[in-house]
């Protein structure tokens, strides 16, 4: 099985920029839609259709002065797919640990992270 490290690391930046917007905004609340697992599975299948001609372009680019085989082979649909969706999902994974951190005893949110 193969994973794309690129991909992975753009559905990363994706579902982070609302949380970047909300903070350049001075929101209270930073994580939105974005960080549940439906808006995680839709930012990672559009992470996915848009990184993945990006990533084959930069690995065939990679590719043509004779380097490895690993940068000759296309990402396929498939890798690209479960590459973002394991990139927002541990996104969501790190978000919530964050969050659960800052949660003062009384349940409510210290605002630290979240």
């Amino acid at each position: 099985m193969r994973f794309s490290v690129l991909v992975f690391g753009a559905s990363q930046v994706a579902i982070d920029l609302e949380p970047l917007v909300r903070m350049l905004r001075g929101d209270d609340v930073l994580h939105g839609w974005t960080h549940t697992v439906p808006g995680a599975f839709v930012i990672g299948a559009v992470s996915a259709w848009i990184a993945r001609p990006l990533a084959n372009a930069w690995l065939g680019f990679l590719s043509r002065d004779g380097a490895a085989d690993a940068f000759s082979s296309p990402i396929t649909l498939r890798v690209a797919l479960l590459s973002a969706w394991i990139g927002t999902a541990s996104q969501l994974g790190c978000s919530a640990s964050r969050c659960s951190l800052a949660t003062r005893p009384t349940g409510r949110h210290s605002g630290a992270f979240c």
